[in-house]
């Protein structure tokens, strides 16, 4: 295996302890000295509702000058530490070729709920339009393409609730590592909203009494918000940047136990624990410091208190900081990772809060090695971060000095592995039909708020054969959709999940929407019924990644999963980072689940952004089984992939970058000129700058190449949810390039051989 480094050489953050890395650090160990901790009790207001909680608020203003009139404090956050991050790397990224990863729980929700509000009230207005590109998660990841003038590389939004930047970083690292890219920004990013409080607070995990005590007598978080930012290098270039640290290795693995709570013994968590550890050959016991998950709720501190009493060695230093900084959701884990990195050059590692009143019932219930309201200075080489997630995520994320004699990673191959699709179905598909269509069994029609277009929601059924019927009468119906397309794929596909070993199936959900109905009741419930009698049942749907966890419990899947939110490019997107999962966490298959869920707003967005055309939107799920054996499996269709994303300059750079990719793909997959490659797109929009590129592309050879429609019969789009990819599985006989293109950032290419 090629020996490989993957630096840490920039790194910015901002939350209510400073806002800058140097004024955090400050802060921190002054705070820490004194016992203190700036988490404080605010008042939050939504209609006539209220509320007091202690949060780890940012109170002072970000000023952004190119940002005035943005609403949402996430992007202002995001962009200083990004800021911050580029300049201590002393990069030009335009130059670049470049992965973005963001990780983030709720994205652009802040401005989501402001226009949702606004709708229902009828106080929306043309102004407002903005509003619904801002409240999406890769919105985000769009702004920040365009900041640095990026013009080649790609993005991952990573939505795993509050383990989402910790598997951020992982991501990039086996991206460097494997050579795609040059050089990697990656983020985590969330601020306080009232849907996080609300629905913490009705689960009756939010501590009211105090701020969050980890490992205490406690029970419940205190909120927080903030971003952290760092650049990943794997060569210096410049004698002025001086490397901050050393990503080793990362590992996710999953419950597939409980929507919310944690497996109480810590068994998948210790084996992300492992598989980290793995990827560098190295033992527990070698781990200096560990910066616990801690959050402060008894299932998930009694989960790692189990955990690290039993994987890890006990002069091995643990500590949490959620008690200085709230629990920051999806930016908690590259906050924390931050951490690492500072205790790592600090040689120095501030101890966990407690108040004064527990700290006495604290320090007897824990071990010695838990360190409370006090600071520990030795030589710490190595480090652990540890970040948990709702939907039984788990995430491990090595580090190291900058000088600790050990390559970063290791994979079962030095090039990403061809992959094989092994299965796949859609809830617009049945196998004894050969086209693509609206079931009226299973969709109902509705309009939308102010129009006349039509979309139309998924009914999912009452029960699957040979699942659980408790459990799957519990979840809600985005998750239903997945279960049962998921499902489908394995029957018509005959593979038996049972014959691989758990660990060793992997899942990568993607999403442009996320569950925007059941979203969007919670949101209205909050002025109606107040903050702490929302839906505890329905809250933990409301995260992205909570259909992906219900997936993973019905199918017994433990391995690695993760779930990524993308505009039209999504599936394909998701199909490549399945790519990596399989090449560093050593699987058997990996199950790549694509799906879209609209209400009466989300056509309502359609036509003020001009994407709602002559077509219908559709609730819809694809599904594709990839592996990279060939034998075992009945059926096997060998994919290349590609994703391409890039700032868009104006209709004509888009016309031609797309023909000039999509021409340098097919040559150097081996496609040779004089063929005719059959296109398969179904383009987000019925106009524009992709449907005239794909016109010109069949009406003319380019270099060589000739292509034909694969045809289409679209009556209805979901927006990326990758149906286009089935039906040319279903075609059958390549080439065949399946197209999913965004005017705005890019697009992505899969290739059927």
């Amino acid at each position: 295996m090629k020996a490989k480094n993957v630096f840490v050489t920039g790194m910015g953050i901002c939350c209510s302890l400073g806002q800058n890395y140097p004024e955090y650090k400050r802060n921190l160990f002054n705070y820490s000295s004194n016992i203190q901790t700036p988490i404080k009790k605010a008042k939050f207001k939504n209609g006539t509702k209220e509320v007091s909680l202690f949060v780890g608020q940012n109170t002072r203003n970000i000023d952004d000058t190119t940002r005035q009139n943005q609403r949402s404090k996430s992007l202002k956050y995001l962009f200083k530490v990004c800021d911050e991050a580029v300049y201590t790397a002393d990069i030009d990224l335009s130059s670049q070729k470049v992965l973005i990863v963001l990780g983030t729980s709720l994205g652009g929700e802040v401005d989501g709920a402001f226009l949702d509000t606004k709708i229902k009230l009828k106080t929306y207005s043309d102004k407002d339009k903005d509003l619904f590109e801002k409240r999406t998660l890769y919105y985000f990841a769009d702004e920040l393409v365009k900041r640095y003038h990026i013009k080649n590389g790609n993005y991952y939004v990573i939505s795993t609730a509050c383990s989402a930047s910790s598997n951020a970083v992982s991501l990039a690292a086996e991206s460097l590592h494997s050579g795609v890219f040059d050089v990697a920004l990656v983020a985590g990013v969330d601020e306080l909203a009232d849907i996080s409080l609300a629905g913490f607070l009705s689960l009756g995990a939010i501590n009211e009494n105090r701020a969050a005590q980890a490992f205490g007598d406690d029970d419940g978080i205190s909120l927080g918000e903030g971003a952290g930012a760092l650049v990943l290098q794997t060569k210096i270039n410049k004698a002025s940047v001086t490397p901050l640290g050393k990503i080793l290795g990362g590992a996710t693995t999953s419950d597939a136990y409980h929507v919310t709570a944690p497996e109480p013994t810590g068994i998948d968590a210790e084996k992300a624990i492992k598989q980290a550890l793995k990827q560098v050959n190295l033992e527990a016991k070698q781990i200096d410091y560990v910066n616990a998950h801690g959050t402060g709720t008894r299932a998930n501190d009694n989960m790692e208190f189990n955990l690290l009493r039993h994987a890890l060695p006990e002069n091995t230093v643990v500590t949490s900081t959620k008690g200085f900084t709230g629990h920051t959701l999806g930016a908690a884990g590259i906050i924390e990772i931050i951490n690492c990195l500072m205790t790592l050059d600090e040689g120095r590692s501030v101890g966990t809060y407690s108040d004064p009143e527990i700290y006495d019932q604290t320090l007897k219930k824990n071990p010695k090695n838990f360190i409370f309201n006090t600071s520990i200075s030795k030589e710490f080489k190595l480090a652990l971060n540890l970040s948990f997630a709702f939907g039984g995520n788990n995430s491990a994320v090595l580090l190291s000095q900058p000088d600790y004699d050990i390559s970063t990673l290791s994979a079962t191959s030095d090039e990403l592995p061809v992959m094989n699709v092994c299965g796949w179905a859609s809830t617009f598909m049945d196998n004894q039909k050969d086209h693509f269509y609206l079931d009226s069994e299973r969709y109902s029609s509705f309009k939308g708020t102010q129009t006349n277009y039509c979309g139309y929601s998924y009914i999912p059924k009452k029960r699957v054969e040979g699942l659980n019927p408790k459990y799957f009468a519990k979840v809600d119906d985005f998750s239903k959709m997945a279960i049962t397309t998921l499902k489908k794929a394995l029957s018509s596909s005959h593979i038996d999940l049972g014959q691989f070993d758990p660990v060793k199936v992997g899942l990568v959900f993607s999403t442009s929407t996320g569950p925007v109905r059941i979203v969007s009741e919670i949101e209205d419930s909050i002025p109606k019924v107040g903050y702490s009698k929302v839906s505890a049942r329905k809250f933990p749907f409301t995260v992205m990644n909570a259909a992906a966890g219900a997936v993973a419990q019905s199918f017994n899947i433990h391995g690695p999963l993760s779930v990524i939110s993308a505009h039209a490019t999504g599936f394909i997107d998701a199909i490549s980072y399945a790519q990596y999962l399989y090449n560093y966490q050593n699987l058997d298959i990996v199950i790549v689940i694509g799906a879209s869920q609209y209400n009466e707003n989300s056509i309502l967005a359609a036509e003020v952004q001009n994407e709602a055309g002559e077509k219908s939107l559709a609730d819809g799920c694809n599904v594709v089984i990839l592996t990279k054996s060939t034998t075992n499996f009945e059926n096997i269709v060998p994919v290349v992939f590609n994703s391409t994303k890039f700032e868009v300059i104006n209709e004509d750079s888009f016309i031609f970058r797309l023909k000039s990719d999509l021409v340098n793909f097919l040559q150097k997959n081996h496609i040779s000129t004089g063929e005719t490659i059959k296109l398969s797109a179904n383009p987000l929009k019925d106009k524009g700058a992709f449907l005239r590129v794909l016109n010109q592309l069949l009406k003319d050879s380019v270099r060589g190449y000739h292509f034909t429609a694969l045809g289409s019969d679209w009556t209805f789009k979901t927006g990326g949810a990758g149906e286009e990819t089935i039906r040319s599985l279903r075609e059958g006989f390549g080439p065949i390039v399946s197209i999913e293109a965004s005017e705005k950032i890019g697009y992505s290419f899969l290739l059927i051989k």
